[in-house]
């Protein structure tokens, strides 16, 4: 990514997101919304101090709002107006995912599914060593 008014050295990113034609990432501890084209700053959500970020995922395509898993404490960020909203508590975070209006998040050894307004399901209890979580709708890549 590069060209006038973009960071021109991403290092030390330490989460990425694609959503919506833009990517969240956390860089410098700073949440920042990129343009994918131009590589630009479009947004710098600077409210929060974005430290130990373990997922940032949506819950629909067009949602105008992401999650942030912040260590244990999940936030939830609107991206056009910059609100933050949150800090629910969750137990030894491992791992964050979001498709078809659900977040999956990985909370010690339990799969926990959540819908927006915070209703959970602990879908399994064998996540213990779940590094990463990934989601996609395509089944042929599920066969």
């Amino acid at each position: 990514m590069g060209g006038w008014g973009s960071i021109a050295d991403w290092s030390g990113t330490t989460a990425i997101y694609y959503h919506n034609n833009a990517l969240y990432l956390v860089w410098k501890d700073i949440l920042y919304k990129v343009n994918t084209t131009t590589g630009q700053v479009e947004k710098k959500y600077a409210g929060v101090t974005w430290y130990d970020v373990k997922g940032i995922a949506a819950v629909h395509g067009s949602a105008d709002k992401i999650y942030v898993m912040r260590k244990d404490a999940l936030f939830q960020v609107n991206t056009v107006t910059g609100a933050v909203l949150g800090g629910e508590n969750f137990a030894d975070v491992k791992a964050m995912t979001g498709v078809a209006g659900y977040l999956y998040i990985v909370s010690g050894a339990n799969l926990i599914k959540m819908d927006e307004f915070s209703n959970k399901q602990i879908l399994s209890k064998l996540y213990a060593y779940t590094e990463s979580i990934g989601a996609t709708r395509n089944p042929k890549l599920i066969d």
